[in-house]
């Protein structure tokens, strides 16, 4: 068995003081995760972290957006036991979507008519909770109450099988601290655990995100014949990594943005097996 993590917040945002005050839900947004330290949440929200639009199928991050800027809302997390096959159908349903989130909007007429308890689907377009709903659905997790056009985030605590892992402030949540590995379980597993007094706050003027989960921007403006989408990804093909400009691949982040890398990892062995065949048709 594998466990898949429910991951329930009232952000406090505009539209989420308006749905609490209309409907008194205790949580007005979902996120599904795959590991136990939150280390990435899935869900059809604000893609850049902060403002509203644009939004759709985006990654989440505990220390980034608004979970960064907002530590005392209320939050809860959920475990679900499922079996191994639809735990990885899962996660490839909701890595899909995410690495070709180009594909996908947000849902907001669904979710103006969810609210009112009208079915309403749009082809390609999820709110948060239909968007959790259709990946565990369509993975075989588990069996919804209702239509996944009219699940609201809160209906997931009413779930059968479900084990309530933590209730409370969002900065209070254990994987908001910093861990250690505690004494072994029933299993031999051990278990994370907060270290006590290990938060610290920084004052800082500037801070400079160094990662490389997007193209250099300088790529497309440098490389004549060298197409790119509208996110400035290289446009390149699945199976080969074979891209429009003749004698160049590519494959991982610069391809699919923000991606895993296993991903990438399996992208670079099929672009070197294209690029192994290029040469030797060339050398004929």
């Amino acid at each position: 068995m594998k466990t898949l993590y429910l991951f329930l917040t009232r952000s406090g945002t505009l539209l989420s003081n308006l749905v609490y005050h209309l409907t008194g839900a205790q949580y007005t947004h979902v996120s599904l995760a795959f590991d136990e330290d939150l280390s990435t949440l899935y869900s059809s929200t604000r893609k850049n972290g902060y403002t509203m639009f644009p939004a759709g199928p985006s990654r989440e991050y505990l220390n980034r957006g608004l979970f960064l800027q907002r530590e005392n809302i209320p939050c809860a997390l959920y475990a679900l036991e499922v079996s191994e096959e639809a735990y990885a159908r899962a996660r490839r349903r909701a890595e899909h979507m995410m690495n070709h989130g180009h594909l996908y909007r947000f849902n907001s007429l669904g979710l103006l008519l969810c609210w009112l308890h009208i079915r309403w689907q749009r082809r390609r377009h999820y709110f948060c909770s239909q968007f959790v709903s259709e990946v565990l659905e369509k993975s075989g997790a588990v069996d919804l109450p209702k239509d996944s056009t009219l699940m609201h985030p809160s209906d997931y605590t009413t779930l059968p099988g479900l084990e309530c892992l933590y209730t409370g402030p969002l900065r209070e949540l254990p994987q908001r601290q910093q861990m250690e590995l505690g004494e072994p379980d029933a299993s031999g597993r051990r278990r994370p655990i907060p270290v006590e007094g290990s938060d610290f706050v920084l004052d800082l003027d500037c801070v400079i995100a160094a990662i490389g989960t997007s193209p250099n921007p300088l790529i497309r403006h440098t490389t004549p014949g060298l197409e790119t989408n509208r996110k400035g990804c290289i446009v390149a093909d699945d199976e080969h990594g074979i891209t429009s400009k003749d004698g160049v691949f590519a494959g991982g982040d610069a391809v699919t943005g923000a991606a895993t890398v296993i991903l990438a990892m399996g992208a670079g062995k099929r672009a070197a097996a294209a690029m192994d065949e290029y040469i030797k048709n060339k050398n004929k």
